[in-house]
């Protein structure tokens, strides 16, 4: 018996991606021209986001560099949220 082929799944760009993000109430990752639904976060996930953060605060007092949470949604990072972000902005200080 054959093992029936897997159906390719649709390449979306990150123009589709952000514009479903903008009308969604729900969040999603983009990666390779896929777009996945995210899941709900747990406590202790919280937890150990915000102590993540909290810790990496202070580390980036007088750089260039600011740290972001996980509903910050950044083209920076290829638009994918993750649990802790940090951005370095170039010398004109324009940080996006």
């Amino acid at each position: 018996m054959a093992i029936p082929a897997l159906k390719p799944r649709p390449f979306r760009t990150v123009d589709q991606y952000l514009a479903l993000e903008r009308a969604s109430l729900e969040r999603h990752t983009y990666l390779d021209g896929e777009i996945q639904e995210m899941a709900g976060e747990s406590d202790a996930h919280g937890d150990i986001s915000a102590n993540l953060l909290g810790g990496l605060v202070p580390q980036l007092k007088g750089t260039s560099c600011r740290a972001r949470t996980k509903d910050t949604n950044t083209t920076a990072l290829l638009d994918l949220y993750l649990g802790i972000q940090q951005h370095c902005c170039p010398a004109n200080g324009f940080c996006f």
